[in-house]
């Protein structure tokens, strides 16, 4: 079975309401995240974020892999210097986090969008690792 060619249309550009809409729900679904990452991580994200809006709004080109490179760079270091890990719940969520914030650089296509808003949804299921307890049976007497 085959998918039609034309349903996806991977390498159609993105109109720049859709990716404002898009980083508008990735802010929301964000939003639950605030209290447990590092406060220069939120920076971090929401200045990509703007700059993204920003490069959107001008129709100026993305930036080049050696910019989002030099990025990622960056958002590891910090998380290593924060965390002295990039293993575990609390590194690993801001790694996500941090991750999405240089992805909205790069979305041009429609697959990009849909690998963005697929992202999002695993965003939102993160925060139920910190609110989420272990139910414990009623003892019987």
């Amino acid at each position: 079975m085959t998918i039609n060619a034309h349903f996806i249309q991977p390498t159609k550009r993105l109109s720049s309401g859709l990716v404002n809409w898009l980083l508008a729900c990735l802010a929301c679904a964000l939003l639950p995240h605030l209290l447990h990452v590092p406060v220069w991580l939120i920076g971090f994200v929401a200045a990509l974020f703007l700059w993204r809006h920003f490069l959107e709004a001008r129709g100026a080109p993305l930036p080049s892999n050696g910019i989002l490179l030099f990025l990622l760079a960056i958002l590891i270091v910090g998380l290593w210097f924060d965390y002295g890990t990039l293993l575990g719940r609390d590194p690993g969520l801001a790694l996500t986090v941090g991750l999405l914030g240089v992805k909205v650089l790069e979305l041009h296509s429609t697959r990009d969008y849909i690998v963005v808003a697929t992202f999002c949804y695993f965003v939102v299921a993160v925060a139920f690792v910190f609110s989420q307890t272990a139910q414990r049976s009623p003892s019987k007497r």
